[in-house]
């Protein structure tokens, strides 16, 4: 393992949380102990433990939030990220039909992550940026899309869409 400063950062920060969650044990040791000043041991104890929560917020936010998430995922992406995902990429084509391009971009960049290997989502994808008048971002996603891409159709269709006259937006065409 690679120790870098996040790696050192994250390792003090679960030494200091380690080091609040023995305090807290200690004084409520103590508060239950019913000795002097129980009360401030009490309240002690509460620091210490919203002291070490706090300490290791990130990773068990990480943690607790992965099956939620993963759930939206499944639901708003589809089933697994080879199989086609028919609700994004109709929002994305609704968008472009729209002329939304903005936001069509932005479901395609999501599209592309979760499903690199989908040879419509890259041709649309720039379409739409070519559409826009950002013919430099339409070549990198061309590039882009030999890395996932392997099929000589696929391939075909791709540079078809970077050769296609498209036509501007409507707001500026006038």
């Amino acid at each position: 393992m690679k120790i870098t400063g996040s790696t050192v950062a994250r390792h003090l920060r679960y030494a200091v949380g380690t080091g609040c969650f023995l305090l807290c044990a200690t004084f409520l040791v103590g508060a239950v102990a019913g000795g002097i000043g129980d009360d401030g041991m009490g309240m002690l104890a509460a620091v210490s433990l919203i002291s070490g929560g706090i300490c290791i917020l990130p990773e068990a936010t990480r943690i607790l939030t992965t099956p939620f998430t993963n759930l939206i995922d499944y639901i708003y992406l589809g089933t697994s990220k080879v199989e086609a995902p028919p609700f994004s990429l109709r929002m994305a084509r609704h968008y472009r039909s729209e002329w939304l391009l903005d936001e069509a971009v932005v479901e395609y960049r999501r599209l592309r992550d979760w499903h690199p290997g989908r040879v419509e989502v890259w041709k649309e994808a720039i379409l739409t940026l070519r559409e826009l008048g950002q013919p430099e971002e339409a070549a990198r996603w061309c590039r882009a899309s030999r890395r996932y891409i392997k099929d000589g159709a696929g391939r075909k269709l791709i540079g078809e869409a970077m050769s296609q006259t498209v036509a501007p937006p409507l707001d500026r065409a006038f």
